[in-house]
């Protein structure tokens, strides 16, 4: 989870900030938990060479835009929980990538974008068995 605030907006509808999951080095692969605070959010993967919706992008009114979001990835086997301010707003089951470390990462696919974002209180947890 972590705490994320988009303090300089490019206002551009298609940028996106949020987790990383499941990245693995040597292949590049990973899920990619993304919101834009004006309203929406989306589950990706990237395989190492291309990019595949898991969660098309979907408008939500629980992201603030301009103050602090908090959001969330839970994972136990293949079911994904996603989870933007306490709730859960999107699930689903995919085994695609069973591993990896987590990361944060802020997409900006226009080019010559410029945005601020602030990352805190990012955490990794691991239930004990």
């Amino acid at each position: 989870s972590v705490d994320v605030q988009e303090t300089v907006s490019a206002g551009n509808p298609d940028d996106q900030m949020g987790i990383i999951f499941r990245h693995t080095h040597d292949d590049n692969t990973f899920y990619f938990f993304g919101i834009n605070p004006s309203g929406s959010y989306s589950l990706t993967m990237f395989d190492g060479n291309d990019w595949f919706d898991l969660i098309s992008v979907t408008d939500t009114d629980l992201l603030k835009p301009k103050d602090v979001n908090h959001i969330a990835v839970s994972i136990e086997g293949e079911k994904i929980l996603l989870s933007i301010n306490g709730h859960v707003v999107d699930s689903l089951e995919d085994n695609q990538l069973a591993s990896g470390v987590a990361g944060l990462a802020v997409n900006l696919p226009s080019s010559g974008e410029k945005s601020t974002v602030v990352f805190s209180n990012f955490q990794v947890r691991i239930p004990k068995k």
